[in-house]
């Protein structure tokens, strides 16, 4: 299982919209719409910031602003969405090999898995490289696969994940996704997926008949 963790595993938009007041505020930037603050979290904060119209010497600074901000508070305003803690140690107790593929950045990603107590269930974490290198979702689910030796001909695999972004980089590689519905999609989001969860019920049931679990 590659398990997204923004809007997937971890309700982390408190603290992002709060780093990002406090971000745009410091370069003096306008806030965008609350429509577009509903489609923060997901994307690289790159493509987010340059959605607001961020170039250049700017786009830098309020990316260099963000991680100050975030690292020093915004990455502890986040919890576990229900399910998860027990979902995780019953899924690893049957086997599964579970790992990240977030477009967060692996220190980030690293932290908040360790603080919410649920690093022990994964068998590795895939993230974005703090250097920039690796930032897309297609890049880290490709990192996962090479790191992993996994094969989607091979292996059954399936994605996790609540935005478009889980589903367009999955589908690079043949994989399925099923996406959640207590992220941060929409409806044409959800219907472009393979499978759908209203609840981690739901998710239950989709995780344990892909992967043949009684």
């Amino acid at each position: 299982m590659l398990i997204d963790v923004d809007g997937t595993l971890i309700d982390s938009f408190p603290g992002i919209r709060d780093t990002l007041e406090k971000t745009l505020a410091e370069i003096d930037w306008p806030m965008p719409t609350e429509e577009m603050l509903a489609r923060l979290p997901g994307p690289p904060l790159e493509v987010t910031f340059q959605g607001y119209g961020m170039r250049g010497d700017v786009l830098d600074t309020a990316l260099a602003t963000f991680r100050r901000h975030y690292t020093a508070t915004g990455w502890s305003n986040s919890s576990l969405f229900p399910g998860w803690a027990q979902g995780l140690a019953r899924w690893k107790e049957d086997g599964l090999t579970l790992c990240t593929a977030t477009s967060k950045s692996i220190s980030h990603a690293s932290t908040m898995v360790e603080h919410l107590g649920v690093r022990p269930y994964f068998d590795f974490l895939g993230a974005a490289s703090d250097d920039g290198a690796r930032k897309t979702k297609a890049e880290v689910i490709e990192y996962v696969l090479e790191t992993q030796d996994l094969d989607p001909m091979r292996d059954n695999i399936l994605m996790i994940g609540d935005r478009s972004h889980d589903t367009d980089g999955a589908s690079q590689f043949g994989i399925p996704t099923a996406l959640v519905g207590w992220g941060h999609g929409t409806r044409e989001e959800w219907d472009a997926a393979d499978y759908f969860a209203r609840d981690f019920n739901d998710l239950e049931r989709v995780v344990r008949g892909f992967a043949n679990l009684r």
